[in-house]
């Protein structure tokens, strides 16, 4: 348990120095905002696009680790959308709810974490795991946060497709596999200048995290916290455990990756998905909550991955 500590605590430690930083006042929470707009459009699409450059296209493009991912974060997207509109949630916040259980923040709390567990491996899993948030978990919940605007699904599709259009991340990805499938090797400067760029991303990340969390307040979700959070840390890596033993079988660690990459909280992208569609408040009180919780969740999730698929 102390190995896995020394692995996870230092993620956490670079949140809390983001949350006390914007507390003391070294940061403005304004400020955060800016490195959110340096994560998105510059550190994480470059450190994606690395990652996917560095293997071949049937490694990138595994099949069965997208049918076993896409399939639990699935069934745990349909299990928080049910679960608001049985609340009575209207659409947006249903899908928001669905979101907050099946999307995890795959690169700047999971990569790190993962990558020191498995290896090289986790880079690949990680990219599988942002195709299928990025393609499959956020176009259906803007989809359905269209029906309470009486849009037809025809055009709550074409809004979601052009919201994907304008992502730099998406645009990475299909750089990284056409460079990939053309067995692409860059030259030493381009290469090295990515890997430095690339490099920055989790760091900031977490700072950033951290620094959002300044300033939120529980709003009215009292009820609902619990039901969400079991959904996240819980429900989300037992859906990818399902998954792993009904569909074929994949290598061992890409098993660990999937259902460790599922027990991460939620992701910045949560909040900011919220913010738009009007229910900010209640995705950053889940948002807050999940990162707390996940600091003893993760731990015992790593715990039962390493001994009982390791």
């Amino acid at each position: 348990m102390l190995h896995i500590l020394s692995i996870t605590s230092p993620i956490f430690l670079l949140i809390a120095v983001g949350y006390l930083s914007v507390w003391r006042g070294v940061f403005k929470r304004e400020d955060m905002l800016v490195l959110g707009k340096l994560l998105i459009d510059f550190l994480l699409p470059a450190l994606v696009c690395r990652a996917i450059l560095q293997f071949p296209l049937q490694e990138v493009l595994n099949l069965r680790y997208l049918a076993v991912y896409g399939a639990g974060s699935a069934l745990a997207l349909l299990a928080g959308v049910l679960y608001g509109r049985w609340r009575g949630m209207p659409w947006p916040q249903a899908a928001l709810t669905g979101m907050g259980m099946s999307a995890s923040n795959t690169v700047f709390v999971g990569f790190p974490i993962v990558g020191e567990l498995i290896g090289p491996g986790a880079a690949i899993a990680m990219t599988l795991g942002v195709l299928v948030e990025n393609l499959l978990v956020v176009p259906v919940v803007l989809l359905l946060a269209g029906r309470d605007a009486d849009l037809p699904w025809q055009r709550s599709l074409l809004q979601s497709l052009r919201t994907l259009a304008r992502n730099p991340i998406i645009w990475a990805i299909v750089a990284g596999v056409t460079g990939s499938a053309l067995e692409l090797k860059l030259p030493y400067v381009f290469d090295r200048s990515l890997q430095i760029v690339g490099s920055a991303a989790p760091g900031v990340a977490l700072i950033m995290i951290g620094g959002v969390l300044v300033g939120q307040r529980l709003q009215d979700v009292k009820l609902d916290l619990p039901m969400v959070l079991a959904g996240k840390l819980l429900l989300h890596p037992l859906c990818v455990l399902a998954a792993l033993a009904l569909l074929p079988a994949l290598p061992s660690e890409l098993q660990q990756a999937a259902i460790l990459y599922a027990c991460m909280p939620m992701p910045a992208l949560f909040s900011a998905l919220a913010q738009r569609l009007g229910h900010g408040g209640f995705a950053a009180t889940l948002l807050v909550a999940s990162t707390v919780a996940a600091f003893f969740s993760v731990n015992a999730w790593i715990w039962v991955v390493m001994h009982g698929l390791g």
